[in-house]
């Protein structure tokens, strides 16, 4: 169901939509792997979501600050973005995500990026 990239506070887990699996993602996750057109992965517009465990945690990207998980958004469209969560009695996560490689620089926001992010957060 998810690509596992690890589980410490350095390195989310990645749910990724492959073949047959968009159901189980909307189930899941309440995220589908819908395509704005028909051109290929690389131009696929997604929202990312961000989930953590436990639920909850203030999101940070390049400093701005998004939302609380669970969320949905657009990232930009940058190579890659620094990530921050923060949730009271457990350890910060702070870490880059890197958008996947052969995207144009000037594609769209939400072009290259995973459709869910999972993080397991640890706590003090």
């Amino acid at each position: 169901m998810f690509q596992d990239h690890g589980t410490t506070a350095e390195r989310p887990r990645k749910r990724v939509c492959g073949p047959g699996m968009a159901a189980v993602v909307a189930l899941v996750a309440g995220s589908g792997c819908a395509a704005n057109d028909a051109k290929g992965p690389d131009t696929k517009v997604v929202q990312s979501r961000f989930e953590s465990d436990p639920a909850g945690a203030t999101i940070f990207i390049d400093g701005g600050y998004v939302g609380t998980t669970p969320t949905t958004f657009r990232l930009p469209p940058k190579r890659q973005v620094r990530l921050r969560l923060e949730l009271p009695g457990y350890f910060p996560i702070d870490t880059s995500l890197d958008r996947l490689p052969g995207v144009a620089e000037g594609a769209e926001p939400g072009v290259g990026w995973d459709e869910v992010y999972y993080f397991v957060l640890k706590s003090k």
